[in-house]
Formats: structure tokens, C-alpha cells, sequence
């Protein structure tokens, strides 16, 4: 089974974003902000990302959080570690006339930007933002560890399972941007399928060599299991380049400020002896 599959609606490009971000802002003000928050909400993943940002309750004469969102995000549980946060606002203000008879309030930021005091109440709810780490570990008891920055492993039957978080993989995957030759080969002209089946080939056979490094037991087969079945997928500073219009065949592109990303993930894979690209590497 590939371990590439492909996103079927914008709800799983949205849900795929937010696992691969920090945190999951919402400015929450109408009906809209609410199913926004039950879609990020409804994967237990993403709860401790979310901070809702809401506006002061006596500002617009309303309560945002309704009785249903307050049961069901805001209720406490004690067997939850961590749970949505919420911030409180003063917006700046504009009567809006639904009919002639109903009018309502209309938030903004004053000069479209964020004032002094939500500013400061918003970096002290965030933390270890850029701190990434990842934790390789063998699971005794041939269970996955579902932890976003933890790679887990165990071997049955001569087969090597693995569990992948999904921030280990996003600093794995650009970690292999430091390497050359993995560069050079993803700037050659060939059908994008290639270049995913390249992308795949090489991070599990750098993936192998790192659990290899690690565990003595022996294995002749491997299957990988991606958190929340979450795929590679292009970013903005990569590019696919067609070279004639009626051409399959497509190289990737790679801009500098993908580069320099990418740098900052170099401690994060280590030289080895000789693959079928030159060199073998592992993960750290």
C-alpha cells in the first residue's frame, strides 16, 4: 500500500495544515467560526493547538460561546491533559443593520492590525515554537506511540512496523533537503509519480538504516504507518517545472528560502557509508 494518498476535499487540506502547524488560530464571531472550530476540533490532535480568540462579551452586549460550544470544547476533563484555549478581546466596533428594525455589531482591528494587548495575550499562550525534536522509540509491547514528534517501532514476525508522527516527518522530509544528490535527482525531468515514488524510496531506505542503528533485531520486511494517514505535499517554495506544454515529464524546483528552511533541520540526519545514491544516512 503506497503511503502517499492523495487529499480528497478541503477539509482534509485544512486538517493537514493544522497538523503540520504550531497552532490553530480562530477569530471567533459568528456561526461560521463555530463549524470551523467543531472541523479542527473533532481530531483530538489538534485540541491543544486550537486558541480561539473571542471578543469581549460586554463590548458587542453577546456571548460567542454558546451553551453548545461551552458543553462541548469547554467543559472540563480532568482526563484530558490539555484543552482548547481560549483568549478575550476588545474589538474595535461598527453597527451593522440587518433589517430595519435588528442591528448588530460588526468587529474589526483598528488599521487591520492586532493591537498591543491581544498581541501580548496571544505570545503568552504559545510556546516551543521552532523548539522541534524527535524521539525514536522502540515500542515493547508492539504498540505505536501516538505522539506528533514521536517515530515508534517494533518488529514481529520478521516484519518492522513503524508509527510516524506527523512532525517527525515534516523534519525528516526536509532534513533530506540537505542532501545533494537528493536535490540534483528531484530537479530532473520525470513524471510526478516518479518523483514521489523517488521521495519514498529514499526516506525509507534512510529510515531503515536508522532503526538498524538502533535495534540489534533483524527484519526482512517493513510497513509504515503515517499518523492520521497524512501525505507529503508540495509547499509554496517548491515548484513543478514543465519544460514543454505537452509534455509529461516535470523537475522540481527548489527557491532559496526553501533552502535555508531546510538547513536548520540538518542536524537531524547524519552521513553513513554507501547507499544506492552515494552514501548512506540515518535520522537523528
Amino acid at each position: 500500500m503506497p503511503i502517499l494518498p492523495f487529499l480528497r476535499n478541503l477539509k482534509q487540506v485544512e486538517i493537514l495544515a493544522a497538523l503540520y502547524s504550531d497552532y490553530v488560530f480562530i477569530i471567533h464571531e459568528s456561526n461560521a467560526t463555530s463549524a470551523e472550530l467543531g472541523m479542527f476540533a473533532s481530531n483530538e490532535s489538534l485540541i491543544p493547538k486550537i486558541i480561539l480568540i473571542v471578543p469581549e462579551e460586554i463590548a458587542i452586549e453577546e456571548n460567542k460561546i454558546n451553551d453548545f460550544m461551552r458543553l462541548a470544547f469547554f467543559k472540563k476533563d480532568k482526563t484530558k491533559k490539555e484543552g482548547i484555549k481560549k483568549i478575550i478581546f476588545n474589538p474595535a466596533l461598527k453597527i451593522w443593520e440587518k433589517s430595519e428594525f435588528k442591528r448588530d455589531y460588526r468587529t474589526y482591528f483598528y488599521n487591520n492590525q492586532i493591537g498591543k494587548n491581544l498581541s501580548n495575550s496571544i505570545m503568552k499562550n504559545i510556546h516551543n515554537i521552532n523548539k522541534d525534536k524527535v524521539n525514536i522509540k522502540y515500542s515493547q509491547f508492539n504498540r505505536n506511540i501516538g505522539d506528533e514528534y514521536t517515530l515508534s517501532y517494533y518488529i514481529e514476525d520478521n516484519i518492522l512496523y513503524v508509527n510516524i508522527g506527523p512532525q517527525v516527518l515534516r523534519i525528516q522530509i526536509l532534513a533530506l533537503f540537505n542532501i545533494d544528490e537528493f536535490k540534483r535527482n528531484l530537479r530532473t525531468n520525470k513524471e510526478l509519480k516518479d518523483h514521489i515514488s523517488y521521495i519514498e524510496e529514499i526516506y525509507k531506505e534512510i529510515l531503515i538504516e536508522t532503526i538498524k542503528s538502533k535495534c540489534s533485531k533483524t527484519f526482512n520486511d517493513m510497513k509504515i504507518k503515517i499518523m492520521q494517514n497524512n501525505v507529503f505535499q508540495a509547499i509554496k517554495w517548491i515548484a513543478l517545472e514543465q519544460i514543454d506544454e505537452d509534455d509529461i515529464l516535470r523537475k522540481i524546483s527548489i527557491s532559496t528560502e526553501f533552502t535555508n528552511i531546510c538547513t536548520k533541520y540538518k542536524m537531524f540526519i547524519e552521513k553513513k557509508e554507501k547507499s544506492s545514491f552515494g552514501k548512506e544516512f540515518k535520522f537523528e
